[in-house]
Parts: structure tokens; sequence; C-alpha cells
């Protein structure tokens, strides 16, 4: 009876030391995109822009689609991307990686 009880554990401590394989495939992840004066940018990268000019996070600037305009968490103000966006293009030509 020992024996089998030995056994039995023997053979769930190999069974669950083996790894399963991810069958599920991961969705590729949206690229969320806004148009500014025409041309189209990744939402994410204008924020990345975005909290460097205004340092501060770039989780606590919200984007609002309907209004097209940013803003910044807990503070009531709106950032038209219309008009940081010549800034945001200089920070990159002057080689700041966002």
């Amino acid at each position: 009876m020992r024996k089998l009880l030995l056994l039995l554990m023997i053979l769930g401590l190999g069974f669950s030391a083996c790894k399963k394989e991810d069958s599920v495939k991961s969705e590729p992840e949206l690229v969320e995109t806004i148009i500014i004066k025409g041309k189209q940018y990744d939402l994410n990268y204008i924020k990345r822009g975005l909290s460097i000019i205004l340092n501060a996070p770039v989780d606590q600037i919200i984007y609002d689609s309907e209004r097209h305009f940013f803003s910044l968490k807990g503070y009531v103000m709106e950032i038209n991307p219309d008009n940081e966006i010549d800034d945001i293009l200089k920070l990159k030509e002057a080689g700041y990686d966002f």
C-alpha cells in the first residue's frame, strides 16, 4: 500500500512538473492612430512626446477622441495636438528617444 501511494505521488509530481505549451496565439496589439494636420501618427508616440514637453508620466496623459484634445490627469486643461505636433517633431529631431 505504501509503495502504491509513493508511486502515485511520484507520478503526480512528474505530471505537474511538465510545462504546458500555450496553444492560444496572442492577438497582435492594435495601434491607435490620430490624424494631426492631415498626417497619421501613433497615439502612443504623441503621448510620449507630450510627456517630455509636460514633464509628466505617459499614463497621466489622456486623449479624448471625441473632442480631439489631450488632457493631463488631475488638471483642468486641454492640449490641442495640432498646436503641439511641431514641438514633438522638433524633440525627435533633437535626439530625444520616444
